[in-house]
């Protein structure tokens, strides 16, 4: 396992958010593993008790970033994850290369 798999591995259980790029409302589910399909990491979220592949966005759970959401059409809760998905990886790199 590599240094990226091993800390992604510390967030295994976590509470996430999920959306595809999809014309679907967000889910909430929980991180169960990751799986390599070539040469990515996919992470694998169960929700409703249905495992699924999130080839999206997946962001950590709060209920307030839950209830703004839920009031946003598809479309619009796709580009706010993403943005909060990017800031969390700067964030990542910043700390990295200090």
């Amino acid at each position: 396992m590599g240094k990226m798999e091993e800390w992604l591995y510390a967030f295994k259980s976590l509470k996430v958010i999920v959306r595809s790029n999809e014309d679907e409302p967000f889910k909430v589910g929980e991180l169960k593993r990751f799986e390599r399909i070539h040469s990515t990491l996919v992470p694998i979220v169960e929700v409703d008790g249905t495992e699924w592949g999130c080839m999206g966005v997946m962001v950590p759970w709060t209920q307030e970033l839950a209830d703004f959401l839920t009031f946003l059409e598809p479309a619009r809760q796709w580009e706010i994850m993403r943005d909060i998905s990017m800031s969390i990886q700067m964030q990542r790199r910043e700390v990295r290369a200090a």
